[in-house]
């Protein structure tokens, strides 16, 4: 062996060798044992956070010209960060169940209220809790926009962000036992109607919202005020009802609320006549109205969401700093940030995230990730909420489950920038009338019940129409036809 390094050739060729793979890992962020080792993070404890309408274009890291969140962009800069990430779906329902069965909204089944997801498809707490993962839930309960996934064996009832800190003290016993953990965090604060109880209640600073308007809520009981506007509105949204449905409940609603004296004998109509499911919508809808009413009320809506995006990212902190202090934890747990929808101010025609709005605005979502052995990567690889189950497997070293399908793809190859990484063509995201396609040019949006004024096909050219402003799909019909066919192959199966 000694006489084999004593040649000069072979001793030189042998430290290019060793240079040349050193550069490569250097230049790409790769730990020398990742490299060699895979799982990256075998048997590590995941975090998995959902920011419910949390959009990509509300952040700094992802181009947005206010620093809403410079603890979660600073956490991007020393992890992994995903540029061109999509959800499945434009509102919570489907792209929840997208996340935990990796399967597109037609697949697994779940696109409204209601549907039932078939005990044939394993979800990631199944999984997870079969190979001897502690399954954490945390955040809303009874919420029919994300029932609790099967799989999860303990759940936290308290539904607030800040019962996360309980879930962190518990993650840390967990670790110190060597008892590996799972943890889904969710929370709905930057959601519509943009609250600021908790910045009132806290006296934190207003940041961003130079105008006020009197008739706005701000807060939680401003929001469920009988008004004369309210009242107006009610009138005028179930005559357009009643109109389409005469024989609707709308009829005999609208007629009762016609024939009260005052106010509040038309609130106790209302708040007997309709069910609080159905009451909560039509304030949200009357709310959503008046911050589209016009350019000073729209920019008012976007201060309001931009404020609650930097106060929930102080709430973020509590984690990042928990991490850098508990370097055992964070060498011993993936950490995953993501959001199931974006929201819409108006851009397209619509406010907050409708189920068939899947404009970039309500699609395009942020994805950061910690991943013990890896260094900060900016990755541009077109990605959806689908590849996440079957990535986390692969990092914490489990194999798929016998049986199981999947629709997406995992990541870990691409996080590492192998050449040999599997990567998405194309994005796909649905609603239940429309559906898009893009690939890294082009996005499509297929109209199943289009009209004159809505067309069926719209193509938009992403490289120079980012807005998606400029529909060029009656100038390239190949395109169109290439992108609607590989939709109905992937989605339809045709």
């Amino acid at each position: 062996m000694l006489n084999f390094f004593k040649k000069p050739i072979v001793l030189v060729n042998f430290c290019l060798l060793l240079i040349v793979i050193y550069l490569g890992l250097t230049i790409f962020h790769i730990d020398l044992k990742s490299f060699f080792i895979r799982p990256i993070c075998k048997d590590c404890n995941v975090i998995l956070i959902s920011l419910d309408t949390l959009g990509a274009n509300h952040l700094p890291c992802y181009g947005y010209d206010r620093n809403t969140a410079p603890n979660l962009c600073k956490f991007a800069s020393e992890n992994v960060i995903f540029s061109n990430s999509y959800s499945n779906g434009g509102w919570t329902l489907p792209s929840y169940f997208s996340i935990f069965t990796s399967l597109y909204p037609k697949h697994h089944g779940i696109e409204k209220q209601g549907d039932v997801l078939s005990k044939n498809i394993v979800t990631l707490p199944q999984i997870l809790e079969t190979t001897g993962y502690k399954t954490i839930y945390i955040g809303s309960i009874n919420d029919p926009n994300q029932p609790i996934t099967p799989g999860f064996k303990e759940i936290n009832t308290l539904d607030n962000i800040d019962a996360w800190q309980q879930g962190y003290m518990e993650l840390i016993k967990n670790n110190l036992k060597g008892q590996k953990t799972f943890m889904y965090l969710q929370t709905y604060w930057v959601h519509s109607p943009y609250s600021v109880d908790d910045l009132e209640d806290g006296n934190k600073k207003r940041l961003y919202t130079k105008k006020y308007f009197s008739d706005i809520p701000v807060t939680s009981k401003e929001f469920f005020s009988f008004t004369s506007g309210f009242y107006n509105f009610l009138l005028s949204y179930l005559k357009k009802i009643y109109i389409n449905v005469p024989e609707s409940k709308a009829l005999q609603i609208y007629f009762s609320l016609r024939k009260a004296s005052n106010l509040e004998e038309a609130k106790k109509i209302f708040d007997t006549s309709v069910p609080d499911i159905y009451s909560k919508e039509l304030y949200t809808q009357y709310y959503l109205s008046l911050l589209a009413r016009n350019k000073d009320t729209l920019q008012y809506g976007r201060d309001l969401y931009d404020e609650l995006i930097f106060y929930l990212d102080l709430k973020l902190k509590i984690l990042f700093d928990l991490l850098k202090s508990n370097k055992q934890l964070a060498d011993n747990t993936v950490v995953i940030i993501t959001s199931v929808h974006g929201e819409a101010f108006n851009e397209h025609g619509f406010m907050s995230h409708p189920v068939d709005g899947l404009y970039d605005e309500t699609t395009k979502v942020p994805l950061i990730m910690h991943i013990p052995k890896i260094k900060h990567v900016k990755n541009s690889d077109l990605v959806q909420n689908i590849d996440l189950l079957p990535t986390i497997l692969d990092l914490v070293g489990i194999n798929k489950p016998k049986g199981a399908s999947f629709d997406g793809i995992d990541l870990t190859d691409s996080i590492l920038n192998l050449s040999y990484a599997k990567k998405n063509q194309y994005l796909i995201s649905e609603g239940p009338n429309i559906d898009s396609i893009m690939d890294y040019k082009y996005k499509l949006i297929v109209n199943y019940f289009y009209s004159s004024k809505d067309p069926e096909f719209k193509l938009y050219n992403l490289q120079n129409d980012k807005k998606e402003l400029v529909n060029v799909a009656l100038n390239h019909k190949e395109i169109v036809n290439n992108l609607f066919s590989n939709l109905n192959r992937i989605i339809y199966k045709k």
